[in-house]
C-alpha cells in the first residue's frame, strides 16, 4: 500500500538524511582538499545548509587548521542566533593561539546581536583571557558571569581560577577558590600550580593542610609541589610529615618523581642521611635521581660523594 507523506514530513526526512550524510562523510576526510571538494559540491548542488551542517563544516575546517575557511563558513551561515555556532568558532580561534584575541571580538559581536553566552562561552572567554594574560578581559568576563548567576558553576569557577592564576592575580584566584561550592582535584592542582610558579611556598603548604583538614587525599602533583615548597623554605618538620604520608600510601617506592622530590627536599634541608635513605630504598632510579642526589651532596660541598655517584 502506498504511503502518502505530507510536505512537512518529506522535508523532515530530507533534513534527517542530510544530517546523517554530513556526520558520516566529513569525519572520513583524509585531508583538507577532500573536505573542500565536498563543500564545493554541496554549494554546486544548491543544498541549503542548516546550522548543524554548517557547524560540522566549521569543525572540519578547524580540524585541518584552516581557520580562515572555518570563519568564512561561520560568516556565510544564514542563522547566527545559534550559540553552538559561536562557541565552535571561538574554540577554533582559542585552539590556534594566534587567533585568541579574536575570541573577544566575537564576544562583542554576540552582545551587539543580543545573543546570550552560555557556560561554554564563559569558559572559552576565561581561557582566552588566561592564554593572553589579559586580566582586564578576564575580570570583565567574571562580572558578566556573576550578572548571569553562573558564578557557582564548578566548570566556570575552575576556568576563572585558572585565568586569575595565569594573570598573576592571586587574591582574585583565592576569592574564587574560597567561594566555590565544591572543589575537585583539578581545582586544588590549579591553585597549587599558580602559587608554585610565583614561589608562594607558605601558601602551598597552607593549601596542603587545608586539603588534609577536609579529609582529601593529595595526589602526586600536589605532593610534589608541597615537597618543593618545604625544601625551599627548609621546613624539615612539614617535609617529614609529608614523607610519612607518602610512606603510608606506599607511593615513592614505585614513583620516581616523588622520590626525587623527597631527595631534593631533604638535600635543601641539609639532611643528607634522609636523602640517602630515600635514594637507597628506591626500586628504580633514573638519571634525574642521580642528579638530585649529587645536587644534595654539592649543596654541602661533599665533592668526593658526588664523584662516587658519578662512577
Amino acid at each position: 500500500k502506498k504511503v502518502d507523506f505530507s510536505q512537512e514530513e518529506q522535508e523532515e526526512e530530507e533534513r534527517f538524511s542530510k544530517s546523517v550524510l554530513f556526520h558520516g562523510l566529513w569525519r572520513g576526510f583524509q585531508n583538507l582538499e577532500e573536505g573542500k571538494d565536498f563543500h564545493s559540491n554541496v554549494i554546486k548542488l544548491g543544498i541549503e545548509l542548516q546550522n548543524s551542517e554548517g557547524n560540522l563544516l566549521m569543525q572540519m575546517y578547524g580540524g585541518f587548521g584552516a581557520i580562515e575557511e572555518a570563519y568564512s563558513m561561520f560568516q556565510s551561515m544564514i542563522y547566527h542566533d545559534d550559540i553552538a555556532s559561536w562557541n565552535i568558532i571561538m574554540s577554533m580561534f582559542l585552539y590556534h593561539k594566534n587567533y585568541a584575541e579574536e575570541v573577544f571580538h566575537l564576544s562583542s559581536k554576540m552582545k551587539e546581536r543580543g545573543i546570550e553566552p552560555d557556560r561554554i562561552s564563559f569558559k572559552l572567554l576565561s581561557r582566552a583571557a588566561a592564554d593572553l594574560q589579559n586580566l582586564e578581559e578576564g575580570q570583565s568576563t567574571h562580572c558578566f558571569i556573576t550578572m548571569k548567576g553562573m558564578e557557582l558553576d564548578l566548570g566556570i569557577c575552575s576556568a576563572l581560577l585558572y585565568m586569575y592564576g595565569k594573570c598573576g592575580a592571586f587574591q582574585e584566584a583565592r576569592f574564587v577558590f574560597d567561594n566555590m561550592p565544591k572543589r575537585d582535584e583539578f581545582t586544588w592542582i590549579t591553585m597549587v600550580t599558580s602559587y608554585s610558579k610565583e614561589g608562594y611556598n607558605e601558601d602551598i603548604i597552607e593549601l596542603y593542610r587545608e586539603m588534609l583538614d577536609e579529609g582529601l587525599v593529595p595526589g602526586k602533583v600536589i605532593l610534589t609541589a608541597v615537597l618543593n615548597a618545604c625544601g625551599k623554605l627548609a621546613n624539615l618538620e612539614q617535609g617529614e610529615l609529608i614523607h610519612k604520608d607518602i610512606n603510608q600510601r606506599s607511593l615513592y617506592a614505585s614513583d620516581v618523581d616523588l622520590a626525587n622530590s623527597l631527595i631534593t627536599m631533604y638535600g635543601r634541608c641539609r639532611c643528607l642521611h634522609l636523602a640517602l635513605s630515600v635514594f637507597v630504598n628506591m626500586s628504580v632510579r633514573t638519571v634525574g635521581t642521580y642528579n638530585v642526589m649529587m645536587g644534595a651532596y654539592l649543596g654541602q660541598e661533599l665533592y668526593e660523594k658526588v664523584f662516587e655517584l658519578f662512577r
